[in-house]
């Protein structure tokens, strides 16, 4: 399958995605995450902000002076922490991001289909993102960072369980000095006299 680029050298979806997004709800699009304020390496749902709401944020950055630019700078770092390109970012941008299409790992699924219309389509998820508003999203804020803070004690728990485990089932190879051969920490019985 060959890969369609747009104009500025992203990947662009397939056709038939866009118009069932489209017929979903035409105030969203999708776009490749790679040009996003944090990059993403997938594709990402964006909703189109409301003429007044980005207004509100205008004219609360024309009242602070600290605030009079609409545009920052933005540095490009690489996993080593080194620069690797700077570029201008909209602080009033005219899409808010609402949902990366990624796995429950957080690994980004590349192909689109009607199951990112049906996962958009639950309950839960739009009411929490995609009601046309984005600061209606940061009502559940706390909620979802305290579930993923929550994901994470646990796979961090099962990871120690299974290092644990592997330990007990390898200590005499790994510390030969300190178990005996019955298995018993042999510095234990040291010192002691049995009568």
């Amino acid at each position: 399958m060959s890969e369609i680029l747009t104009v500025e050298g992203h990947r662009a979806p397939p056709t038939q995605f866009v118009k069932m997004l489209e017929r979903f709800d035409p105030e969203l699009r999708v776009v490749w995450g790679l040009g996003q304020a944090a990059p993403f390496p997938g594709w990402v749902i964006e909703r189109r902000i409301p003429g007044h709401m980005k207004e509100k944020v205008a004219q609360a950055g024309r009242d602070r002076a600290a605030n009079r630019e609409r545009f920052a700078d933005q540095y490009i770092i690489d996993a080593q922490g080194r620069m690797v390109g700077r570029r201008l970012f909209d602080m009033i941008p005219d899409w808010h991001p609402v949902y990366c299409v990624m796995d429950g790992d957080g690994q980004p699924i590349l192909e689109l289909g009607e199951w990112v219309i049906n996962y958009l389509r639950q309950p839960h998820v739009y009411r929490r993102t995609l009601l046309g508003f984005p600061e209606l999203s940061k009502r559940f804020l706390r909620e979802d960072r305290e579930e993923q803070a929550a994901r994470e004690a646990k796979k961090d728990d099962e990871r120690s369980d299974i290092i644990a485990q592997a330990v007990i089932d390898h200590r005499t190879e790994i510390f030969p000095e300190i178990c005996g051969f019955s298995g018993q920490p042999s510095k234990i019985l040291e010192g002691t006299e049995i009568e």
